[in-house]
C-alpha cells in the first residue's frame, strides 16, 4: 500500500451535487462523518 503526503497548503474538497443538479463543496477537514440520507416526509 502506499501512501502520499499532502502538502501544508493544501485544500481537500468534499463535492457533492444537489438534486438542483449545482455543485457543492466542503473542506474534507470539516467532515466528521457521512451518512446516507433518511427518508424525508413531505409538509403541506
Amino acid at each position: 500500500m502506499s501512501t502520499t503526503k499532502a502538502r501544508a497548503d493544501s485544500l481537500s474538497l468534499l463535492l457533492f451535487t444537489l438534486r438542483s443538479g449545482k455543485l457543492m463543496a466542503i473542506n474534507l477537514l470539516k467532515v466528521s462523518e457521512i451518512i446516507p440520507c433518511p427518508p424525508l416526509t413531505k409538509l403541506p
